[in-house]
C-alpha cells in the first residue's frame, strides 16, 4: 500500500509462446483463460488472481529477441535461448500431416518439421 491508503498492483511479466497455423491469430479470450489455468497450476500460493489482475501483451521486439534469441520475424515456436511455455493451437496438434516452422534465423528461409517432432522436442 502507498501512504495514501490505496493499493499498489504489482506486475509481474511472465513470457510464453504462442504456435497456431500462419493463417489464423490468436484468440485473445482462449488464450487468457490458458495462461491464468496455467499460472494458477504453477503458482496457487504465490499468485492469487482474486488479488492480481492478469493482463496479457505482446513483448516489446527487443525483448522478444532476447528471450527467444532469435531476430524478430524469424522467431520458431521452440529453442529459445530462455526457457517459456508453449501454447499450441490443437488444430495444429490433431492434425498428422501438420508441419511446424523452426524459422532459420534468417528472413526468408524457414525449416520445418512435424508438429510431432516439434511437440517432444519442446
Amino acid at each position: 500500500q502507498s501512504g495514501s491508503g490505496k493499493t499498489i498492483e504489482e506486475i509481474i511479466d511472465h513470457y510464453f509462446v504462442t504456435a497456431l497455423r500462419v493463417e489464423d491469430r490468436v484468440d485473445l479470450t482462449k488464450l487468457y483463460e490458458l495462461v491464468r489455468q496455467h499460472t494458477l497450476e504453477a503458482t496457487p500460493d504465490e499468485l492469487s488472481m482474486q488479488s492480481k489482475r492478469l493482463m496479457l501483451r505482446l513483448a516489446e521486439r527487443e525483448m522478444a529477441e532476447s528471450l527467444a534469441g532469435f531476430k524478430s520475424g524469424t522467431i520458431p515456436p521452440i529453442c529459445h535461448t530462455t526457457s517459456m511455455p508453449l501454447y499450441i493451437d490443437d488444430v495444429i496438434t490433431t492434425d498428422e500431416m501438420a508441419l511446424g516452422s523452426l524459422g532459420s534465423g534468417t528472413e526468408g528461409y524457414d525449416v520445418y518439421i512435424s508438429v510431432k517432432d516439434m511437440l517432444e522436442i519442446a
